[in-house]
């Protein structure tokens, strides 16, 4: 499952083609890229992309499900620069992705799984919530 806006690069993708034969892609409108809209921008997959009813019908190939829905305009790389930061991203995903993230350590610059283990974080890391 993915973004319009990042499908729509899908062309420039290593091995796209074959990636397209092994799993169903689910793509979801973003802001400024409705899903309908990669019919047009990419003709030559334009056979493959079916509607949300459609795939229901259990196709015999894989295919491109193409769902209009009202996103929000948060992109996963604004949020893994900004965790990478130390910023916050509270507000930009929901509690349970925020907590995941914080979790496992997701985004750093450099993990604290990978540090030595006397080796201080980085300054600002750790801090994903409004009152760190």
């Amino acid at each position: 499952m993915l973004g319009a806006d990042a499908f729509n690069e899908i062309a420039t993708w290593r091995d796209y083609p074959a990636l397209l034969d092994l799993a169903h892609f689910v793509v979801v409108s973003r802001p400024g890229t409705a899903a309908s809209q990669l019919r047009d921008r990419l003709p030559a997959l334009a056979n493959r992309m079916i509607g949300p009813s459609a795939a229901l019908q259990s196709p015999e190939r894989t295919v491109i499900i193409l769902i209009e829905a009202p996103t929000s305009d948060v992109s996963s790389t604004a949020i893994r620069r900004r965790v990478a930061l130390g910023e916050t991203v509270a507000g930009m995903v929901p509690a349970g992705v925020l907590q995941h993230i914080e979790q496992h350590g997701l985004y750093r610059s450099t993990p604290a799984e990978r540090r030595a283990p006397d080796t201080p974080p980085p300054q600002g890391a750790g801090r994903l919530h409004d009152q760190d």
